[in-house]
């Protein structure tokens, strides 16, 4: 779009990606999952230190924990190349702050839901959750020191409430809600629902990428929590929460055998109101579903009215589908698995698609799939394509032309396309 020769749509500029056309060699693939093991030993190094309330005068905004980790000789223990070695410290730090970010979140909406606070107390409380030296030291259980500016402010809030009450409520809250993930991250798992269940024997009633919920009541043995572990990996669920007394947790040999299957495995307290999670989940996944509804509506508007373009331009540019970006269009069908019910292999290839493809929309239409794909060139595709129909010969793949800045396709019915596989 220009006026005047000017183009008023800012240009952005986009890191390509180039892959060569030899293959890794295998002792440079043996080093690359030497790379990787030392990392992931970064990550949980990184995971047990600094990852309790211990941690958080540390962690914001994460140089103190650099150091240590400089001074600790680690790195020089593994061996490590520095890039890899702070790339994983700090990989680590993001998911413990993601999950201190979460948990004052939840503290936020139960302090203002809360009709036995005053108003003055819930300003207090919401005082301490914003200012994170107030959290970590009312958390650590030390005297509250501040900036003068701020100090003063904290003075006159803490004066009007019983300031030890409302510090033992958070730590009890924090308590609650301060979920632990203890694999080396959540392995790009989708989560469809939520479902809680206790015994082995109901599993299979599961359809697939739950987030399971279990109390840890039958939790018996290491033996027991395996095998409750390989069932839900048997149904394609997506992850579990487990809740634990006192200072108990899983076993490292589970942790491992986690890792090795690439199952998400958590831990809660005794105490962990499993009904909050869940409500906030599912407050989550609805929110998600809703964006995926908008973006498919979207995608359909710039096929079918292309000219049209504020039904579906802004939609896609606030979840990332930009105007600069290269975009193709993919239609995908394998009706050697049409059932009256569906196509269950359709609904598989939908769901991995998202995690071969960042930027992608799909949806299902007269047995087939509709894909657009952003930011990748037509060697990209036509490669992940390619590998795709390559396990299946039953899958078939029409790949349309590249569309540039100002439009995304014409109808692609109507657009030239390679068949693959």
């Amino acid at each position: 779009m220009t006026e005047g020769g000017k183009d008023l749509w800012p240009r952005r500029q986009y890191t390509r990606q180039y892959i060569s056309k030899e293959p890794i060699s295998v002792r440079d693939m043996a080093r690359l999952q030497e790379i990787a093991e030392d990392c992931r030993k970064v990550r949980n190094f990184v995971y047990d230190r600094y990852g309790g309330i211990g941690g958080l005068p540390k962690i914001y905004p994460g140089y103190t924990v650099q150091n240590e980790m400089t001074a600790s000789g680690y790195r020089e223990t593994l061996g490590l190349p520095a890039v890899y070695f702070y790339l994983a410290v700090f990989d680590a730090l993001a998911d413990i702050k993601s999950q201190w970010t979460r948990t004052k979140t939840k503290l936020v909406k139960l302090v203002n839901k809360n009709e036995s606070f005053k108003e003055e107390e819930k300003h207090y409380l919401r005082f301490i959750l914003k200012v994170n030296n107030a959290f970590e030291a009312v958390l650590n259980q030390k005297p509250i020191e501040l900036a003068a500016k701020v100090n003063r402010q904290y003075c006159e809030l803490a004066g009007e409430v019983d300031s030890e009450k409302m510090h033992r409520y958070l730590c009890r809250q924090v308590r609650k809600y301060h979920v632990k993930l203890h694999t080396d991250s959540c392995f790009d798992k989708s989560i469809a629902w939520m479902h809680t269940v206790e015994e082995i024997e109901f599993i299979p009633m599961l359809h697939g990428d739950e987030l399971v919920f279990n109390s840890g009541l039958s939790a018996a043995s290491e033996e027991w929590v395996r095998s409750y572990i390989e069932e839900l990996n048997k149904v394609h669920a997506g992850g579990m929460i487990m809740s634990f007394r006192g200072e108990k947790t899983f076993p490292q040999k589970i942790i491992d055998y986690c890792n090795e299957i690439r199952f998400p495995i958590f831990s809660a307290t005794w105490t962990t109101p499993y009904i909050d999670i869940m409500r906030l989940f599912a407050e989550i996944l609805l929110k998600n579903e809703q964006r995926e509804t908008n973006l498919i509506a979207a995608f359909k508007n710039a096929i079918y009215y292309p000219e049209n373009e504020g039904s579906y331009l802004s939609h896609f540019e606030r979840n990332g589908f930009l105007r600069d970006m290269e975009y193709i269009v993919v239609i995908l069908s394998c009706h050697t698995y049409d059932e009256e019910t569906g196509n269950e292999q359709l609904n598989k290839i939908e769901k991995s698609l998202r995690f071969i493809l960042e930027n992608v929309i799909a949806y299902e239409e007269n047995r087939r799939l509709i894909i657009l794909a952003a930011g990748y060139s037509l060697h990209k595709i036509q490669e992940e394509f390619q590998r795709l129909c390559g396990k299946d010969s039953n899958v078939y793949a029409g790949i349309g032309t590249v569309a540039g800045r100002s439009r995304i396709s014409t109808d692609p019915m109507r657009t030239p396309t390679r068949r693959t596989g």
